[in-house]
């Protein structure tokens, strides 16, 4: 091993690490406590690790040996001491080993579902595995992994807006994500033409949130870091939009945002009130002599109807058991033929109506 200055660059130290002759699987080295750490697997194969003296690079204790049991990969891409715990990386994952004097004994995690501590590489792909700031760092098919600063497992809530720049809607409903210890989560969001969107997350008994503005093309993004003083929104505070309305190309059908409109001649105003179904008229009618019957004829209102609609007529009167109305029904579609008989010759109204026979 050598050891340079980093502001010449020349070499200052080298030391024969003589533990590991004969190995030619990748070696790990970290620092602990000012001292030096170096960690293998041997042909047994064995995991292991040695102390150093920084200053002369005398050997000053043996952790280990412990059975390594991969067989495709005897390399160590990274290692790294948290307190009692040592994170030893491979190829695919990085495992947990708890130290105690120098027993190396491998952590168990009941909430992954290998019961081991630790966790698989994003691609299974590691190459090298380092700590800075207490956050492992993953470099895997040629990418940086940031890992999470959480020890442990923990349970997070998520939910996202909407949002413009300017105006945001209520939440969507929170999901609960279990997480594990040094884990982070990317999560999946919609798309909706023209509008961003606004991540929030919580950790466990945390009463406020942490919050990150996500981009109208971006649908997957890592849970916001930082702060979290935020809640989201108790209310929408988009405007209210123009209502929509739902229409056929030919116009035969509209349904408008404020509850009007049309299926053929039939109309629905705002209020509820029905129209088009029936078509009505008045026609007033002067008797030629008492007691006999009068024609009239009726004018439809010209192309309302394909085929020969149902008609009737009623007259307002006091006297009804004085005046009599029929009707002929229609042969056509443009007119209709109507008898009044009355007891005197008064001209007499008589309302009409007229619908569609099927």
């Amino acid at each position: 091993m050598f050891g340079y200055d980093l502001n010449t660059g020349a070499r200052v130290t080298r030391w024969l690490l003589d533990s590991f002759e004969g190995i030619t699987n990748k070696l790990a080295i970290t620092t602990h406590n000012g001292e030096l750490f170096v960690a293998g697997i041997n042909t047994t194969p064995n995991f292991f690790m040695f102390r150093y003296n920084p200053t002369t690079g005398a050997r000053l204790q043996t952790y280990g040996p412990v059975l390594w049991d991969l067989k495709y990969t005897h390399d160590v891409q990274g290692v790294h001491f948290d307190g009692t715990d040592l994170y030893v990386s491979h190829q695919q994952a990085t495992r947990v080993y708890t130290v105690s004097g120098t027993t190396l004994t491998r952590k168990t995690d009941s909430a992954n579902a290998s019961g081991w501590a630790g966790w698989y590489n994003p691609n299974k792909n590691g190459a090298g595995m380092v700590w800075v700031g207490g956050v492992p760092v993953v470099v895997d098919s040629g990418a940086v992994y940031q890992g999470s600063p959480r020890a442990s497992d923990y349970a997070a809530e998520v939910c996202y807006t909407w949002y413009d720049g300017t105006f945001e809607t209520t939440p969507s409903p929170a999901a609960t994500i279990n997480v594990a210890a040094r884990e982070t989560v990317t999560i999946s969001l919609p798309h909706r033409e023209g509008l961003g969107k606004r991540v929030y997350y919580r950790g466990p008994a945390s009463p406020n949130w942490a919050r990150a503005n996500v981009a109208e093309n971006v649908t997957s993004t890592p849970l916001p870091a930082g702060l979290a003083f935020f809640q989201p929104p108790a209310s929408n505070s988009f405007p209210n939009a123009d209502p929509a309305t739902l229409k056929s190309t030919n116009d035969k059908f509209e349904v408008k945002g404020d509850g009007s409109g049309h299926w053929g001649h039939f109309n629905v105003d705002t209020n509820g009130a029905m129209s088009g179904l029936i078509v009505s008229g008045d026609i007033r009618i002067t008797p030629t002599e008492a007691n006999k019957s009068t024609q009239a004829t009726v004018t439809l209102p010209a192309g309302r109807f394909a085929k020969p609609p149902i008609v009737w007529a009623q007259i307002g009167t006091a006297i009804p058991d004085k005046v009599q109305v029929g009707c002929y029904q229609p042969e056509n579609t443009q007119e209709f033929q109507m008898h009044l008989v009355r007891y005197n010759t008064t001209p007499t109204v008589v309302k009409w109506f007229a619908m569609d026979s099927e």
